[in-house]
């Protein structure tokens, strides 16, 4: 991360690059108009935090999203929720790293798949929830390509448990 955040920070000669070999161009382009409108600032800590906000807030509205299907209180949705974000997620928001971001950034895509009701949504719900996972998983391959495929995997995965429990064998 050090040389990402001393490359985007302007502590580099010439300014924030435009490419970077570590991050993708979809991130390194804003980052670099970002640096030339307030140079000096850590965009790119700035772009970390509030991708993994958006990953905790995705994992958190789908803990609560299954839970609600379950037929669980609400109180029990909020507790697991919250031990999962005390337990697990707030180390990551002390401890920032570009590879735990793009990972968190792979398993909200996961939690979103899985949370996604296709019985009770009409079409245009399932797939505005299946498309927000695409986006998630965009946003972690242009993080850490490496990340990217075991999300893509996993959320393969995920796509076919909902496949086969909304049209599973013997259902018409």
């Amino acid at each position: 991360d050090q040389f990402i955040l001393r490359a985007f920070s302007g502590f580099e000669p010439g300014g924030a690059p435009t490419f970077h070999l570590y991050i993708h161009g979809m991130y390194a382009y804003p980052l670099h108009w970002l640096n030339r409108l307030l140079p000096g600032f850590a965009w790119f800590s700035a772009l970390e935090i509030a991708l993994l906000s958006l990953a905790m807030t995705t994992i958190l509205k789908s803990v609560l999203q299954c839970c609600q299907r379950a037929g669980q209180p609400l109180w029990a949705g909020l507790a697991l929720a919250f031990s999962f974000l005390t337990l697990y997620g707030l180390t990551y928001f002390a401890r920032v790293t570009y590879t735990v971001t793009a990972a968190m950034l792979g398993a909200a895509a996961v939690a979103q798949t899985l949370s996604a009701d296709c019985a009770n949504r009409t079409g245009g719900g399932v797939y505005r929830s299946m498309l927000y996972a695409l986006l998630l998983v965009v946003l972690c391959y242009g993080l850490r390509q490496m990340a990217a495929l075991p999300a893509l995997g996993y959320c393969a995965v995920a796509f076919l448990l909902q496949l086969l429990r909304h049209y599973g064998l013997g259902k018409a």
